[in-house]
C-alpha cells in the first residue's frame, strides 16, 4: 500500500474513533499503524504477527479488541477472499462495498448508491433494512493481463521454471 493511502486509511481510523467518543490508547495506536502499512486485505493473524514485531508490549487480546471496535464503527471491514476470511482497513468514511480479485486479493473501495433500493426491496417484503453488505469478485486488470501472458507462454521444457507456467504433461 502507497505511504499516503495509508496515512489517509490511518486517519479515517482515528477520525471514527474521535466521533464515537473513544480514546487513543497506546495499544489503539500501534494496531492501527500496523494496519496501515499492511497489505490489503490482511488477516487477524498476519496482524497479530505484524503487530507483535513492531510492537512487542501490545498483547494479543489488545489487537483482536482494536480489531473488533473498528470493524465495529466501519473503519474496519470484513471481507472474504481466496476462502479466507480477511479485513481492509477502510478509506472512504461512508458506506461502500468491495471489489475484490479472486488471484491476488486485491481490494478496492466502491460506493454504488444501492442503499435506496436495497430499503425498498427489504420494505416491499416486510424488513426493515438494517445493514448490507455487497463484494463483487473478479480479477483485477494486473491478473487478467498476467493471465493473457500465461496463456501466450510457449509450452515446453525451455520455459518451465524461468517465469512461465510448467508444461503440462498431458
Amino acid at each position: 500500500m502507497d505511504e499516503a493511502n495509508g496515512q489517509h486509511r490511518k486517519e479515517g481510523a482515528v477520525e471514527r474513533l474521535r466521533r464515537a467518543r473513544r480514546s487513543m490508547t497506546p495499544a489503539r495506536r500501534s494496531v492501527i499503524e500496523t494496519m496501515a502499512e499492511l497489505p490489503q486485505p490482511f488477516t487477524a493473524g498476519e496482524l497479530c504477527d505484524a503487530v507483535a514485531t513492531r510492537f512487542p508490549g501490545v498483547g494479543r487480546a489488545s489487537v483482536f479488541r482494536t480489531l473488533a471496535l473498528l470493524e465495529h464503527l466501519g473503519a474496519v471491514q470484513r471481507v472474504h477472499t481466496g476462502g479466507r476470511e480477511s479485513y481492509v482497513l477502510c478509506e472512504l468514511t461512508a458506506h461502500h462495498h468491495h471489489l475484490i480479485c479472486t488471484r491476488c486479493g486485491r481490494t478496492e473501495e466502491i460506493q454504488l448508491g444501492l442503499d435506496q433500493q436495497l430499503e425498498s426491496a427489504a420494505a416491499s417484503r416486510g424488513y426493515t433494512h438494517q445493514q448490507h453488505v455487497v463484494e463483487i469478485f473478479g480479477l483485477c486488470p494486473d491478473c487478467q493481463a498476467a493471465g493473457e501472458a500465461e496463456r501466450s507462454w510457449p509450452a515446453g521444457p525451455a520455459t518451465a521454471g524461468k517465469g512461465a507456467p510448467p508444461a503440462s504433461s498431458s
